[in-house]
């Protein structure tokens, strides 16, 4: 409730913001009313995001919402992300090094090296094209570039690096 509150909404319709972020985050109703000092680190997470969620703006940002999360939480609050971006039009921009996340789910990628604009445009052209930029900027590969460039290089294979999760790592291998 408190970025409803500090917003001007009164407690009962903060309140009402505030429950409604917390089920659409399915955020366990037992623990609407613990303290946070008691819930684990995931909770806390998705309970901040909630807090974000209830100040009800179409543009959201998150810094690193996904470190120290644990892989299903981790799924879970990506596909909050999609759903809030796709279903209600909200525009998330996240701030992360994990480019697992970026070359799955980012629709166009932004590099900051050095306080400077590196690079703007898609995580494929990104990966792809811009070696030095992902070098210079200290950024590293995602897991299926990796994979997909080691089995190119040790077993003479011709797969696309440019697959965007293990799904279509996989197709790629079948084919």
């Amino acid at each position: 409730m408190y970025g409803p509150r500090n917003f001007g909404k009164k407690k009962d319709e903060a309140e009402k913001i505030a429950k409604h972020a917390l089920e659409l985050i399915k955020f366990p109703v037992d623990l609407y009313d613990k303290s946070p000092f008691i819930l684990s680190g995931g909770e806390k997470k998705m309970a901040s995001i909630a807090g974000i969620l209830a100040l009800e703006s179409d543009i959201l940002v998150f810094d690193e919402p996904t470190a120290g999360l644990d892989p299903e939480t981790r799924n879970k609050v990506i596909n909050l992300f999609k759903e809030l971006n796709q279903n209600d039009h909200k525009s998330i921009i996240v701030i992360t090094h994990d480019m697992n996340i970026v070359n799955e789910y980012a629709k166009r990628v932004l590099v900051m090296n050095d306080g400077k604009l590196a690079f703007d445009g898609t995580p494929k052209d990104l990966f792809s094209l811009n070696k030095d930029i992902v070098k210079d900027s200290h950024l590293d590969y995602p897991d299926t570039y990796k994979i997909a460039d080691y089995l190119n290089k040790n077993c003479n294979m011709q797969l696309d690096i440019t697959v965007k999760n293990i799904d279509e790592l996989y197709e790629e291998i079948i084919k």
